[in-house]
């Protein structure tokens, strides 16, 4: 985190040498990755978190998110469809959607839809297209490592959002116990892990496609850790989720790694590994790395 031009140029002359000293730490790749444009240990201080990450993506007890959810309502169409006016809750259209992943709005696993909308002029037929896709569990397309809090969240009413995207079940059976299940799942340090191993755009502001979070690996149906998952759920689904670089000692984001660890057949100590070493990233504290 070079703060000036100088700096710059000392941190350019570090890594041209291979003399990092203060200014980071080296990560040995597998050339054959890199080859195939596989960079991901160079989002991160620690690169052995893509190790990590690539770890949970490679576990027997997971299988993709896509196999046995589709996403609807994608946030881009939302805003598409839907306007935001001062006098939109006045009018006999409006309705209310998650809009917003900032960390005053969204700050537990449990939430509801806080922004008035209406359709835009027009697109009214679109507008209730997309209503009728609202699902009760919505992923973040998008995520503030700096504030933000959590990465998914239930609702109570079929809800559809900006940058929250429903996942619903392939089978169309509705299963309430075990949507709550996969949002605690979703907020765990794995998730998180895997999640910001495939960030784009901006490495402090990453966001993800439909497609990645499809991609997202979540318990086997047959995996014995979601009863754990839905029970992390329910003992903390109104607690106030901590901004990542306080998880380390954070009851809610503990009670959920180990329901996780429980999914992954690890110890409880890999998780606290993995979330402090999380905590401790410069994306994630907004300060440098401790030489």
């Amino acid at each position: 985190m070079p703060r000036n031009s100088e700096e710059v140029e000392e941190l350019a002359s570090a890594i041209q040498s291979d003399k990092m000293g203060d200014w980071g730490a080296t990560t040995d790749w597998p050339a054959e990755r890199m080859a195939q444009g596989d960079w991901r240990a160079a989002q991160w201080y620690d690169g052995g978190l893509a190790e990590s990450a690539l770890s949970v993506e490679d576990s027997e007890r997971l299988v993709r998110c896509g196999y046995h959810y589709r996403t609807a309502a994608a946030g881009r169409a939302v805003r598409d469809v839907f306007d935001i006016k001062d006098d939109v809750g006045k009018h006999p259209q409006s309705v209310k959607v998650f809009w917003s992943i900032a960390n005053e709005s969204r700050k537990t696993m449990q939430g509801s839809p806080e922004k008035w909308v209406r359709p835009s002029p027009g697109k009214e037929q679109q507008a209730r297209g997309l209503l009728s896709q609202g699902g009760r569990l919505l992923v973040a397309d998008r995520y503030d490592t700096h504030s933000g809090r959590i990465t998914a969240l239930w609702t109570r009413e079929l809800s559809i959002g900006s940058r929250w995207v429903p996942l619903v079940p392939l089978n169309g059976q509705e299963d309430q116990r075990r949507e709550k299940a996969l949002v605690a799942w979703w907020n765990s340090t794995p998730v998180r892990l895997m999640l910001l191993n495939r960030r784009s755009r901006k490495l402090t502001y990453p966001s993800w496609s439909v497609k990645h979070l499809l991609e997202i690996m979540i318990p086997k149906p047959d995996n014995p850790a979601w009863d754990a998952l839905a029970d992390a759920f329910a003992a903390h689904a109104n607690t106030t989720m901590l901004p990542y670089r306080e998880a380390p000692t954070s009851p809610a984001q503990i009670a959920i790694d180990e329901a996780a660890a429980l999914a992954l057949d690890l110890p409880n100590s890999t998780m606290q590994q993995w979330r402090e070493r999380l905590a401790a990233e410069p994306t994630i504290t907004a300060r440098p790395a401790p030489a």
